[in-house]
């Protein structure tokens, strides 16, 4: 199980090198979790 993680890390790290990719993944977690806490806030 240890290897496929590390296969995992690996794997995502060659997507996220190239910097662009780097910054849309950046982007889109923030944007992502602004909506998880915009969402929670709207359920109370």
């Amino acid at each position: 199980m240890k290897h496929f993680s590390i296969f995992i890390q690996k794997l995502t790290w060659e997507f996220l090198k190239e910097e662009s990719l780097l910054k849309q993944y950046t982007v889109y977690t923030q944007i992502v979790h602004h909506n998880l806490l915009y969402g929670q806030q709207m359920t109370f």
